[in-house]
């Protein structure tokens, strides 16, 4: 009954129940004795079993025909299939039109296929699905699709690499410290990095994106069938049907007759013309003769260039009317200089003109103001003269800044933070100066940093030291 170990733990247990305790390996009677006292009295005591998988099984049975609320996922591993079966012959369609994995609704996490696609479905919509292969055939892979960053040591080789830092062993105690490390480590980097309307803004881009690629893949592969499937789907013609290979055959025996049809050639699309149309067009053969196809095949001016039939009308009654009219009347009247110029000195003139006034009609209004406080003086010019200073000012300055801008390359967006870049880079500089730094923690506290640092460049990357901020935005 036990031996030694159960009389040790028999001592142990009375020295707990009171300092006085006592252990006797004989059971005696012992009068007026207070303090507590084990001693052995083996007892024989006979019953039925209530333990075992027979009577866990047996209890199992006797419950189950009361009960209506059976799990599918059970039902379905006996035999039993509680939900609808899919009809004879229906194909599902993820397997023509997503071969690998793709949908708008389901996101997985590694390259996946239409199986592994049909079993998040599945999922969804049963709540149970019983895969089976033999070893190597992926379902390993396919459980690191399904369940993502929720996945355990034991897996987390197969979860993408950008999740794998949110991934913690809950089996090896040597390693499970320093992935949590790891994994707070990129959650605080994180947090410290994005904002949730920023995220959200990347999740919505992302989708769009992710949308517009699976709607263009779709698209290409439906092509791709069609091109493949053109190979072999008889073409139709009036009524009758030819095969691709006869018909590419007929082509080319009369390339050379049937070549005039304009292309492309739209199958199922009815004659341009009606029969009388090409009656009419055949018909022309006879009545437009030689000379009337020359003129035709002549150029023929750009219509955007012709007078316009109201304007041509009234040109041709001006000049009905001036042919009855005498041009002349009032000749003597004329200045004499007229007399003396030409027609092509008078068109001299009116060019040089202008190109003399060229300038001033096509400058904005600010070098009409420029060139009147000129002409003017006095307060009006020292005002544009003071503005000219103040340019010449700035061009000195970016001419000094040249070699620094050549070094180190910076670029500043110009939507960033605007109206408060200078005071943001300022606190920047002071903070680096101190002997701070540019880290997760203070990007953290002072979000306005983050957004400066994450939009400029130096030398190809971002800011990180004081002599890039000072030569920077200086």
């Amino acid at each position: 009954m036990g031996g030694e170990d159960t009389s040790t733990f028999f001592k142990r247990l009375v020295t707990l129940l009171s300092p006085y305790g006592e252990y006797a390996a004989e059971s005696t009677q012992v009068k007026n004795k207070q303090e507590p006292r084990i001693t052995r009295d083996p007892v024989l005591f006979l019953r039925n079993r209530t333990l075992g998988f027979s009577t866990a099984l047996e209890s199992i049975l006797d419950d189950l025909p009361g009960r209506d609320d059976l799990p599918s996922s059970l039902t379905n591993i006996v035999g039993i299939e509680l939900q609808a079966k899919r009809r004879a012959g229906e194909q599902n369609p993820s397997f023509f039109s997503s071969p690998n994995g793709e949908d708008e609704h389901i996101l997985l996490s590694k390259p996946a296929n239409a199986e592994q696609l049909e079993i998040a479905r599945r999922l969804d919509k049963d709540g149970a699905v019983l895969v089976q292969g033999p070893p190597g055939t992926g379902k390993t892979h396919t459980i690191a699709n399904l369940l993502g960053h929720l996945l355990a040591q034991v897996l987390r080789e197969k979860v993408v690499e950008p999740l794998q830092p949110l991934c913690v062993s809950v089996l090896d105690d040597s390693t499970s410290r320093e992935q949590m490390e790891q994994s707070v480590d990129a959650i605080t980097e994180r947090l410290a990095s994005s904002d949730a309307d920023t995220l959200e803004r990347e999740a919505a881009l992302l989708m769009k994106q992710r949308t517009q690629l699976l709607h263009q893949l779709r698209e290409m592969r439906q092509r791709l069938c069609d091109a493949r499937y053109d190979e072999y789907r008889s073409i139709v013609l009036a009524g009758k049907q030819i095969s691709p290979a006869d018909a590419a055959r007929f082509v080319k025996a009369h390339q050379a007759t049937s070549s005039w049809i304009p292309a492309p050639v739209k199958p199922s699309e009815p004659l341009p013309l009606t029969q009388g149309e090409l009656v009419e067009l055949y018909r022309t053969n006879v009545t437009v003769t030689a000379q009337e196809e020359q003129e035709m095949g002549q150029f023929l001016p750009d219509t955007s260039t012709l007078v316009a039939p109201v304007d041509f009308e009234y040109l041709i009654a001006e000049r009905a009317r001036l042919q009855h009219q005498d041009v002349g009347y009032g000749r003597e009247l004329w200045a004499a200089a007229a007399k003396e110029r030409s027609q092509d000195a008078l068109e001299q003139l009116q060019a040089r003109l202008a190109h003399a006034i060229s300038p001033l009609r096509e400058s904005s209004g600010w070098c009409l103001a420029a060139i009147a406080a000129g002409r003017e003086g006095g307060p009006r010019r020292q005002a544009w003269e003071d503005l000219l200073n103040e340019i010449q000012g700035v061009y000195a300055l970016s001419a000094q800044a040249h070699p620094q801008l050549l070094k180190y390359n910076p670029f500043l967006p110009d939507d960033c933070l605007p109206g408060r870049v200078e005071k943001v880079l300022d606190a920047v500089i002071t903070h680096l100066e101190q002997g701070g730094k540019l880290n997760g923690m203070t990007f953290l506290v002072h979000r306005d940093w983050k957004t400066l640092v994450e939009h400029t460049q130096v030398q190809g990357r971002q800011p990180e030291i004081l002599e890039h901020c000072v030569y920077r935005f200086s």
